[in-house]
């Protein structure tokens, strides 16, 4: 880039903004600039400026040269980065349970996986449910060809478990 020299203006135009861009000159290889309010920084620092960029990208960007005014102190990610994890999450995670269960199928847990690909060849089943026994740490595996006979099957496991150990 050259100094004092603009390459795009916006301006406001209704609810957006107007961007002007002047085409940059192939012989100019630089792809961005940073303008920084400190001096050099670390990779984690320009990790967390850059929204999160990853550790590869991040090391290609500094070695490449085509981000001007990117200086890095230290080329090594420090740590575990905690909103790149939270971010990558489907769900939060649960709490961890301090109080098991005293009793064999007091409390049960159930989950259902799907779709299975490819699905059972004997059975045709799509689906599996697990079913887990809090204080024994054992667990059930039901495969299902259709998720509607999930009620029938924890019917039916219900039963077994009152008729095997008189519950």
């Amino acid at each position: 880039m050259k100094v004092n020299e603009v390459y795009a203006e916006a301006s406001l135009g209704g609810d957006l903004y107007k961007v002007k861009m002047k085409i940059i000159p192939t012989q100019e290889s630089v792809m961005a600039a940073v303008k920084r309010d400190t001096d050099a920084a670390n990779l984690s620092t320009w990790h967390r400026r850059l929204c999160h960029l990853g550790n590869m990208t991040l090391k290609k960007l500094v070695t490449s040269g085509i981000v001007k005014g990117m200086e890095v102190t230290n080329m090594q990610l420090t740590g575990i980065c905690k909103e790149c994890i939270v971010a990558k999450m489907d769900e939060k995670p649960f709490e961890n349970c301090t109080e098991c269960d005293m009793q064999t199928f007091g409390t049960l847990h159930a989950d259902i996986i799907e779709p299975m690909t490819p699905e059972a060849q004997w059975t045709h089943a799509k689906f599996s449910l697990i079913v887990h026994d809090d204080y024994l740490g054992f667990g059930f595996v039901f495969n299902l060809a259709h998720k509607d006979e999930t009620v029938k099957v924890i019917i039916n496991l219900e039963k077994s478990i009152e008729n095997k150990f008189q519950k």
